[in-house]
């Protein structure tokens, strides 16, 4: 019952500490390496502890801080930067020694979910997004034929803004993994959107996606749905896409609200031969899908199906990097080849 006890304990510290993503990645890890004995002993301590109050979930998740040393705040455990290819790789390989000596081939099957389960740790949002100032000229130049237009169209709202009102925002997200084998590189102006400050935010949140091929705005956080999204000033020549150019930001005319319900199915204005990654926007998709299911903000056959970047590539993709040694940081030089 070894390898299903340490399952069962890491399942739950994923369910304890979603929230706190490296301390996660570190109980999970430190639970990979504990004997047996020491498995049986926790898992029976947190079902001892496990009630319907709220005082248990406290105590239950500071017993297992405890017990497996989770580094507290400030210190330089919880401040490095986590390489969670080289966690799922470790983690892997312990569970395959484990199999291979105690119980036999048959457990590699059951390796798998505890691994994709740990990676999905990486997949998730941030509470802001990115600074996009070292990626905006490049992103500019591709969508628009200039580093420097006065006014920008927001490709998730198709509203034409002031530049300073419209940022850059990274499609597959420069926290995840690097994308080696995928078909960009994590900075390529194909993995980038321009959108207004605040829709990007959102984007990176995962509380919105964009669906492969079909281009289309997805809203999975359903209760924004009548709540605004931003304003933008007609009055200063800014409006629909294609429309007239030369707006200016500080215009004190009167506000035109956009709402996030607005958003939602709404084809993506991206015009022209220059178009986003549909690689990039399907692992986006697909990370946004199941975040949104997990904080219950929409069920699966409330959903789209994705026709490009689907479980496949990701199950292929996220196998690839369990699979391997650990890799380095972003490598920039994993592809040359444009948008697929």
């Amino acid at each position: 019952m070894a390898l299903a006890d340490r399952q069962v304990i890491c399942k739950r510290l994923v369910e304890l500490f979603k929230d706190e993503v490296d301390t996660a990645v570190h109980l999970l890890v430190t639970a990979t390496r504990i004997s047996d004995a020491e498995v049986t002993e926790i898992r029976a301590m947190c079902e001892a502890l496990m009630t319907s109050s709220d005082d248990s979930l406290v105590i239950e998740k500071l017993f297992l801080a405890e017990r497996l040393q989770a580094p507290g705040p400030g210190s330089s455990a919880g401040s490095t930067t986590i390489n969670f290819a080289e966690i799922v790789a470790r983690i892997s390989a312990n569970l395959s020694t484990l199999a291979a000596g105690e119980i036999g081939k048959q457990i590699n099957e059951s390796i798998k979910p505890l691994a994709m389960m740990t990676s999905w740790l990486a997949f998730r949002p941030k509470s802001s997004a990115s600074n996009s100032s070292a990626i905006r000229p490049a992103a500019l130049q591709y969508y628009t034929d200039s580093t420097a237009p006065t006014t920008i169209v927001c490709a998730v709202s198709g509203q034409r803004l002031p530049a300073c009102d419209v940022h850059v925002g990274h499609i597959y997200q420069h926290w995840w993994p690097p994308p080696h084998h995928l078909s960009f590189k994590i900075n390529d102006p194909w993995n980038t959107l321009l959108m207004h400050k605040d829709v990007k935010k959102r984007f990176a949140r995962l509380e919105i996606t964009v669906l492969p091929v079909h281009h289309k705005v997805i809203l999975l956080r359903k209760d924004l749905e009548d709540k605004v999204a931003f304003e933008y000033t007609k009055d200063d020549g800014v409006a629909a896409a294609g429309d007239s150019d030369g707006g200016t930001c500080g215009s004190t005319s009167t506000k035109v609200a956009i709402t996030w319900g607005e958003l939602h199915n709404k084809p993506l204005s991206v015009h022209g031969v220059n178009q986003p990654s549909d690689a990039a926007l399907g692992m986006h998709a697909r990370a946004a899908y199941r975040y949104a299911m997990e904080n219950g903000w929409c069920i699966k056959s409330q959903l789209p199906d994705l026709d490009c970047g689907d479980s496949e590539m990701l199950h292929w993709y996220l196998a690839d990097i369990a699979g391997s040694d650990g890799g380095s940081a972003h490598d920039d030089s994993s592809s040359d080849s444009p948008r697929s």
